[in-house]
């Protein structure tokens, strides 16, 4: 059980106090996509109990190592971890091309003159915050070793000599020297500096043992199936209790099955908090092929080239799951007005469901964000179909401009004085000049032709058939094609 008050945080029979100050610093982990936990929600018992070893560690002031299988639940530990102690974290992503640079000092240029800027670990080291080392077993064997120093004395030497040693040192020197100048270089290591490492085990290179044993590690694993069931049936609660079973069952199958110790088989693993997204699928779409809906949270049959023996152990494991011949097809998309907020503009889709291919009357909605180039037609119906409204609204120039390029687009725009400031994507191009033809066509003024770009590029064409009319001639004169051809490019332009 996780208490919290007044500013001490307490995970059964261990406690530990939190800073007040929140920075932006201090990491938010939010809402996974396809996750399970809500903000306030009750967090599982493998994770409290992770976090509870932490802070075991931290009031030790030792530094830890976490190991786990790939994906993100290092990672949201350690910031859930930071997260409830107000830390601020500095992070680093470490990988075979991270250098000496990257955790110490980088030379900048900074306002014509060159300056040595503190990296992550040095920032983390003076001012006490939570280093974060994530992916250390890609690191190279000659890189890491020069954190070894910091972890085991906190010391450090830097590019632009100061020197960071351990606080305990730094109060014996002062107490006995006093503030002398020759010591202004000494920077004391903060006291609540601590050092996480991220990893995953048997991969990546080998660390040194002298930096091995500088950590105290733990090994995570997946949440169990039984600990979820509750999770999955709160995001989903209309959706039947046997669907989630099914659903966590397949998962923590092929789970174990990418996990085992045979070496022949090479099934990538499933993340089982990643089931939170396919059960608000089942949930908003009754009578949805359970199949396909897991297929979309596990592409491996897709993407990794398996086995005949892989596949079908996955085939095996899929075929567990209800199937069914529902489907849904999107019929209408239209703009939700204030919906969902007022400042984030909403799209309405509307999807018609299917038995056997065989449309039914019964539809389902559901709101999606949307860009701001979404508009609602003018009779204020509800669907919108873009084409159309573009063909017969804004007639035929405006249809030529949505098969024009952003390059294109924004020589039309330069042509005609319509400024194109701030424009850096097509879409943004073409809301531009439908703005101006629609001003345009509002004054009554007769639309100038989308032909710039066309002459200009049937010119080319023409220049180049001349050419080939001239080189092709069997004596090496101009024909009569050739001559008709380069006197309508010579031509004046109207």
């Amino acid at each position: 059980m996780m208490r919290c008050e007044r500013r001490v945080v307490s995970i059964g029979d261990v406690s530990m106090s939190a800073s007040d100050n929140l920075t932006p610093l201090v990491p938010t982990v939010p809402p996974r996509r396809g996750g399970l936990h809500r903000e306030g929600g009750e967090l599982p018992s493998s994770e409290l109990t992770t976090l509870r070893w932490m802070m075991q560690k931290a009031l030790l002031r030792q530094d830890m190592f976490l190991l786990g299988p790939p994906g993100p639940l290092l990672r949201h530990t350690v910031f859930r971890f930071c997260e409830l102690l107000r830390r601020e974290v500095e992070y680093v992503g470490v990988t075979r091309d991270t250098g000496e640079a990257d955790l110490k000092q980088r030379c900048e240029i900074c306002s014509g003159s060159v300056k040595y800027v503190d990296q992550a670990p040095v920032r983390a080291a003076i001012h006490g915050r939570v280093l974060v080392l994530e992916g250390i077993e890609k690191a190279e064997r000659n890189v890491l070793p020069l954190l070894n120093n910091l972890l085991e004395n906190r010391e450090m030497s830097l590019e632009d000599r100061r020197f960071l040693l351990a606080p305990e040192r730094a109060k014996q020197l002062r107490a006995q020297f006093g503030s002398h100048k020759e010591f202004s270089q000494l920077v004391p290591v903060h006291e609540d500096f601590l050092v996480v490492a991220l990893g995953m085990p048997e991969r990546g290179n080998p660390l040194d043992p002298p930096l091995r044993s500088r950590f105290a590690a733990l090994q995570l694993s997946s949440s169990l199936p039984s600990e979820l069931v509750g999770s999955l049936a709160q995001l989903a609660p209309s959706l039947p209790t046997s669907s989630v079973e099914r659903l966590l069952a397949a998962a923590a199958t092929l789970q174990d099955l990418a996990e085992g110790d045979l070496d022949s088989l090479k099934i990538p693993g499933l993340d089982i908090a990643s089931l939170g997204c396919a059960v608000r699928v089942l949930e908003a779409f009754p009578g949805t092929d359970m199949q396909s809906v897991f297929k979309r949270v596990y592409p491996a049959t897709a993407i990794v080239p398996l086995q005949e023996q892989e596949m079908a152990l996955i085939k095996k494991v899929l075929a567990e799951l209800h199937s069914s011949s529902v489907s849904y097809s999107l019929e209408d998309v239209s703009l939700a007005h204030g919906e969902v907020s007022e400042k984030l503009p909403a799209a309405r889709l509307r999807f018609r469901k299917c038995v056997s291919g065989r449309h039914t009357d019964n539809v389902v909605e559901a709101l999606a964000a949307c860009g701001p180039f979404l508009r609602a037609s003018e009779d204020k119906s509800e669907s919108v179909n873009l084409e159309k409204d573009i063909a017969s609204e804004e007639g035929e120039e405006a249809h030529q401009l949505r098969s024009l390029s952003a390059k294109e687009l924004r020589t039309w725009l330069s042509a005609r004085g319509v400024s194109h400031t701030g424009c850096f994507e097509k879409a943004e191009f073409l809301a531009r000049a439908q703005d101006h033809l629609k001003q345009v066509q509002g004054n009554d003024h007769a639309p100038r032709p989308v032909g710039i770009l066309s002459r200009s590029l049937f010119s080319q064409l023409l220049s180049t058939l001349a050419k080939l009319a001239v080189t092709t001639s069997p004596t090496g004169l101009r024909n009569p094609v050739g001559d008709a051809i380069m006197a309508f490019h010579m031509r004046p332009s109207s």
